[in-house]
């Protein structure tokens, strides 16, 4: 349609699939160049501005380019840099009025860079850091921070980052480089006092002076998207170390722990307590602190250790009651079961069959351990397919076996070992209600006394063979000298080592009873099978007693 709204029509063209250009001819031949504002399919075309770009292309001189340049379509042409425009647009052919004034541009600002580089030269030559500042905060140059002058004066100068120095021949995207290295460097020092230097580490003041200067990153190239988000990620683990040091609460060290930029493993929250006791605030002084083995490695030692420390202050004196209060109190504290394997009788407390599920054969270890823990999570047996996750109910409690064995037993190195139930898989857990530990005490023996790992002087307690070995483990940790006390005063006070044989006689007595009552019911139920008439061999299948067994009450009845 032309700009008085004749329509003018085309020739029909066949297109290809993803073509974005085509050049229709008129059906009727146009008479002269088209004049004024066209619209093609509703787009509206200049036809005079881009007669005015066909002029500037046409030009062969400097003369005809200064006559094409001075249309109105172009701005800011400069008589006097007509060499200039020329030199630049000499061969080239332009498209639309925006490339022809890019070109213009680029020639009026080298003129005005260039009296901003001879600037910059002379405020470095006077050691003028204001001359220079005003210089920089011209619109050449971006990112400038006027804390950073002298740092700037030094670069350009000195060549303290790059290889490149200022001189009247310099370019602003050679300043800019050097701007940009010193606002690097100044963001790297922030990033570093805020996350591992001592003196300044997780201060409020740090922390936000670093984030501010890598907020101000430019992220232009990949290596500035990768730079940026690295110190920024710096950054973050800062911050989460400080809400970790800052938790006053079992719930929000819970909550702080388990950020994901810190990339914690294995936070168990029925562990929170321990979390919050081994939470030292003035032991984290820098974000480099290893949360990991202090705080969520350590408390699981810490748990073990006191349980056991527990269980070795138990004396002669100790009566069933306290046992069980004291045992109930743990339960409740920690919402968490834990059933002992263990090889020192001097650390059982309560009843053998409640508090002890000892182990001896390596052939029966897993079945042994597997088939007692089940039954924990609901208090019994379950016979329904659908097991429910019910850790968040009132009846349930998480289970953990600890099951400490005298044998190697597992094909790892490691003496501790920690099972979950896991999706065959992809290998996700289905509940962190079941968790089951092997103690293997045979691959402490390499270690070193002198360690500071509880759980590995525990185990070395454990295996130890001599008083000798006892002593030293004594002398570094305040909990096995109360073990040793306690085995000492077994050992050598004939009263208590008397109550402590009383007990266990106590123990095989009650197991005898109830051998003898099963025995009792098995007569009891062959007795009724005789009265019944049914067949003497259907009665020893069924009850396991012997034929001379069932003849002789055959003959008590008749």
């Amino acid at each position: 349609m032309k700009n008085n709204g004749v329509v003018v029509p085309v020739k029909a063209k066949l297109l290809d699939v993803g073509e974005t250009t085509a050049t229709f001819e008129f059906v009727t031949a146009l008479t002269a160049d088209p004049a004024g504002t066209w619209t093609v399919n509703n787009v509206s075309f200049d036809a005079n501005a881009q007669a005015a770009v066909a002029k500037v292309n046409a030009a062969t001189n400097q003369v005809q380019l200064l006559a094409a340049l001075k249309s109105t379509y172009f701005v800011n042409v400069d008589e006097a840099k007509i060499a200039a425009y020329f030199g630049e647009m000499s061969g080239k052919t332009y498209d639309t009025v925006a490339s022809v004034q890019e070109a213009i541009d680029k020639i009026n600002n080298a003129a005005g860079e260039q009296a901003v580089i001879d600037a910059i030269v002379d405020a470095m030559t006077n050691n003028n850091e204001v001359a220079l500042l005003a210089q920089l905060n011209k619109p050449n140059f971006k990112r400038v921070n006027s804390d950073f002058i002298t740092q700037y004066m030094a670069e350009f100068k000195g060549n303290v980052n790059t290889a490149t120095t200022i001189t009247a021949a310099s370019t602003a995207v050679n300043v800019q480089a050097e701007i940009d290295a010193v606002n690097l460097k100044a963001t790297q020092d922030a990033v570093t006092a805020a996350d591992t230097t001592p003196a300044t580490a997780l201060t409020a003041d740090a922390i936000g002076k670093a984030q501010a200067l890598v907020t101000a990153l430019p992220t232009d190239t990949n290596a500035e998207k990768a730079t940026k988000e690295g110190l920024q990620g710096k950054i973050d683990v800062a911050n989460a170390v400080v809400k970790v040091k800052a938790a006053t609460t079992q719930a929000s060290l819970l909550s702080a722990l388990k950020s994901p930029v810190l990339k914690l493993q294995k936070i168990d929250d029925a562990l929170a307590k321990y979390y919050k006791d081994k939470l030292v605030p003035a032991n984290i002084t820098t974000a480099s602190y290893d949360i990991q083995t202090n705080i969520i490695d350590a408390d699981k030692t810490a748990a073990i250790a006191d349980y056991v420390s527990k269980v070795g202050a138990v004396t002669a004196e100790t009566n069933t009651a306290e046992v069980n209060s004291r045992r109930l109190h743990w339960l409740t504290r920690t919402s968490t079961r834990i059933r002992w394997v263990t090889r020192h009788p001097s650390l059982m407390s309560g009843r053998k069959r409640r508090q002890v599920n000892r182990s001896t054969s390596k052939y029966n270890c897993t079945t042994s351990t597997t088939w007692r823990n089940a039954p924990c999570t609901t208090g019994q047996r379950c016979t329904k397919v659908n097991w429910q996750r019910v850790n968040h109910t009132e009846t349930s409690k998480k289970t953990v076996t600890i099951s400490i064995i005298d044998f190697e037993y597992l094909p790892t190195d490691s003496y501790h070992s920690v099972f979950r139930l896991r999706e065959d898989e992809e290998g996700f857990v289905l509940t962190d209600d079941l968790e089951i530990h092997f103690l293997e005490l045979p691959k402490v023996a390499g270690v070193h006394q002198e360690t500071s790992d509880l759980l590995v002087k525990w185990m070395l307690f454990l295996k130890a063979e001599s008083k000798t070995k006892l002593e030293e483990l004594a002398m570094s940790e305040p909990t096995i000298r109360k073990a040793v006390n306690v085995l000492e005063f077994l050992n050598q006070d004939k009263e208590a080592r008397k109550l402590y044989e009383m007990r266990e006689m106590a123990l095989k007595d009650e197991l005898n009873m109830i051998e003898g009552a099963r025995e009792e019911g098995k007569v009891e139920v062959a007795r009724k099978m005789l009265a019944k008439g049914m067949d003497v061999s259907l009665i020893v299948e069924l009850t396991g007693l012997s034929v001379e067994e069932i003849e002789k009450l055959k003959q008590q009845l008749h």
